[in-house]
């Protein structure tokens, strides 16, 4: 089994630029996995799509989509998004393998540390795997 983690800014960005989460991990991952979010992610999206503005609405769009392919939220102990990140990556890491989806520079680099596959967007919407 597949685990693949997403952050806030790489959903968010992905909804704004129409990227297909799915068929990516479909073409260069591979099925089974399963899409997870922390909590503390979950929260800081839904927060975020309070607000009246164009990232407001693609935190909602991003909700509804998480919702459509039954992405499961996790709880963690950490109460940030990137250091809740973290603590799910290392944690599913034992189960099987791990993917994390962010933009982040600094988690990008903790995570190819710690072995963490990462799974990032690059220009004009087109994902890539490091």
């Amino acid at each position: 089994m597949h685990y693949i983690i997403l952050d806030t800014d790489f959903l968010i960005k992905s909804m704004e630029m129409k990227a297909d989460i799915i068929e990516f991990l479909d073409l260069n991952i591979g099925r089974p996995y399963s899409i997870i979010i922390s909590g503390p992610v979950y929260y800081e999206l839904g927060m975020i799509g309070k607000r009246k503005s164009k990232e407001g609405g693609y935190a909602r769009v991003a909700k509804i989509f998480l919702e459509k392919i039954n992405a499961e939220v996790m709880r963690t102990r950490e109460k940030y998004g990137d250091k809740s990140i973290v603590e799910l990556s290392e944690r599913l890491k034992e189960k099987g393998k791990v993917y994390v989806g962010t933009l982040d520079r600094e988690l990008i680099k903790k995570l190819r540390e710690k072995g963490i596959h990462v799974i990032t967007l690059k220009h004009m919407g087109r994902i890539e795997l490091m």
